[in-house]
């Protein structure tokens, strides 16, 4: 399984690793993007089916990623020779049409063209991102089954990538934090709540600072603030915490009177899930993908209408009938988003993909490092 460690892809991995678990799957983690935090290591640690391989090449959305893609590809390639896997789970868009030795499961989280369309309102430029598209449509056309975690992220992808016949919708799970025992809303803090990379411009947190004066009570907001290229986000309409501890950010939802995410383009959400678990109401960016997950359970917006979101969020602050409701709605509909749920349609693709076959082979525990 490969997985980076700069993104939700992260928590995505973590959460189903330790749930497969249950079901005996051994995973040969194969990182990249950049090296693993104290934190991430920790987490690791924890899982004893989880050996790490760990590297730093760039992924392929990266600026003045290919020569570290290509790398990469021979690196996995090495893995794959020494390890000799059943199954390839691949959770980045570069390595699909690479010549691998057995069924590859490739998950589209997210991608730059579907990201650049829903942000832009255009097409990503091209000749710059031709060779990406290149890329992933070979990934995406040779894989044993691609996978999406919504239907609307499924479509962005058979859309600029397809055509592919085998395909499947995974929705993304989790435990954490614990599901409250109920969605009581009445005695939070007054204060709304926010997540997701401030430097990316789908997560649209620059819609919150705009509006943030115009509120009856502070915006927080968590997540990194420095993007890759090194600029840092900073303004004082909002409070900014910085990237979070699971612990800390759980702390924080606990305490939130509300949980706002006006994106304008989010494949899946997990903030969002872990916000309902925690009995918080949401406010979401009115996006297909959105829509999907949460049905009637949110309070959606348009995230071009500073307008209506000001008015959205002034109205369910001063309104705590309203928003226990919409807790219990979030709260009720999170329990379809399981690490188990998740997991257990997993496991059946993979069954799927190899069929009859029986593991023969013991796994070995080599662990390599790698560096771009």
């Amino acid at each position: 399984m490969t997985s980076d460690t700069v993104g939700g892809v992260w928590t995505y991995t973590v959460d189903l690793c330790e749930a497969l678990q249950a079901h005996k799957v051994t995973i040969e983690l194969a990182t990249m993007g950049a090296a693993l935090s104290e934190r991430q290591r920790t987490q690791l640690a924890k899982l004893p089916n989880v050996h790490l391989h760990e590297s730093e090449y760039r992924l392929c959305w990266m600026p003045d990623s290919s020569a570290d893609v290509e790398a990469a590809g021979r690196w996995l390639m090495q893995l794959a020779h020494e390890l000799k896997p059943d199954l390839v789970h691949l959770n980045d868009l570069a390595h699909g049409g690479l010549p691998w030795p057995c069924p590859v499961l490739l998950v589209g989280h997210s991608c730059v063209l579907s990201w650049w369309l829903a942000v832009k309102k255009e097409a990503a430029p091209m000749p710059e991102w031709a060779e990406y598209k290149t890329l992933v449509t070979e990934s995406v056309r040779q894989a044993s089954l691609l996978v999406a975690p919504t239907q609307a992220m499924l479509h962005s992808l058979l859309y600029h990538y397809g055509p592919t016949e085998r395909t499947r919708v995974i929705y993304n799970g989790t435990d954490r934090p614990a599901l409250a025992e109920t969605a009581e809303n009445g005695e939070r803090e007054p204060f709304i709540f926010a997540a997701g990379r401030v430097w990316d411009e789908a997560k649209n947190i620059d819609a919150l600072t705009a509006i943030a004066a115009e509120l009856p009570c502070p915006i927080y907001v968590a997540g990194e603030t420095t993007a890759p290229d090194g600029t840092e986000r900073s303004t004082e309409s909002v409070t900014f915490l910085g990237q979070l501890a699971p612990d800390e950010l759980h702390h924080w939802l606990a305490r939130a009177s509300l949980y706002v995410a006006p994106a304008a383009y989010e494949p899946f959400g997990l903030a969002a899930l872990e916000a309902a678990r925690a009995g918080c109401p949401l406010v979401l960016g009115d996006i297909k993908s959105l829509r999907e997950v949460w049905g009637d359970a949110a309070v959606y917006v348009d995230p071009s209408d500073l307008a209506a979101l000001r008015d959205k969020l002034i109205n369910l602050i001063t309104r705590p009938k309203r928003r226990h409701y919409l807790a219990t709605a979030a709260w009720t509909r999170a329990k379809r988003y399981t690490s188990a749920a998740m997991a257990k349609s997993y496991l059946q693709c993979y069954q799927s993909l190899l069929g009859p076959k029986q593991v023969k082979h013991p796994v070995k525990k080599v662990r390599h490092s790698a560096t771009s």
